[in-house]
């Protein structure tokens, strides 16, 4: 609620065919979609059923620290 009010008073002194019912339905298309893509299945079904699974594979990331072995 408050993004849609912060929305509304920024766009409010612009020139633009803007709605309370139409913020209302962007908002909620937003946060439906974040919803389902936040998650982690519907990703790795996409990416394996567009031939993308190399996606998928973690990166490696250099290692900044290396640990130190001591001899002796």
């Amino acid at each position: 609620m408050v993004v849609l009010l912060a929305l509304v008073w920024l766009f409010l002194p612009l020139p633009l065919p803007l709605s309370v019912t139409g913020l209302a339905a962007g908002l909620a298309w937003s946060a439906a979609t974040h919803a389902v893509l936040d998650r982690r299945w519907p990703v790795r079904w996409l990416l394996q059923r567009t031939g993308s699974p190399a996606a998928l594979a973690p990166a490696s990331a250099p290692d900044r620290h290396p640990v130190r072995r001591q001899s002796g």
